[in-house]
């Protein structure tokens, strides 16, 4: 799913709520926060008025505790995106992609088993 689409889309309703992964590689907040697993940013044209979006991510400085900081928000680390009228989450965002196993590689494949030791009491 194209992340900057679905931006862009939901930022013509106004703000928009953004839920990161803060594990992600290239993900810049502030300390603070840097610590938590999940981080929510409130995007948009009052609170980030010089945030550049792009086909990486979103760059925006904000203010935390009245102190100015850089934010970078890689795509890839978007787990959720949210307008006033609408919610979008990312299916394994911020995971590395889980490759199929090789099947060269495999072990043998598993026996059927058979009946089952549960029974059907009246």
């Amino acid at each position: 799913m194209n992340k900057v689409r679905v931006f862009d889309l939901l930022y013509e309703d106004g703000d928009v709520l953004v839920t990161i992964n803060t594990s992600v590689e290239g993900v810049s907040a502030p300390p603070n926060l840097a610590d938590q697993e999940t981080v929510s940013f409130v995007l948009g044209a009052v609170p980030t008025p010089n945030m550049e979006v792009s086909e990486w991510g979103i760059v925006a400085s904000m203010r935390f505790t009245g102190n100015l900081f850089s934010c970078k928000i890689p795509w890839e680390s978007v787990v959720q995106m949210s307008s006033e009228n609408a919610v979008v989450q990312f299916r394994n965002a911020g995971e590395p992609e889980k490759s199929k196993p090789d099947p060269d590689t495999q072990s043998e494949p598993k026996q059927k088993k058979g009946r089952s030791h549960l029974r059907l009491i009246k």
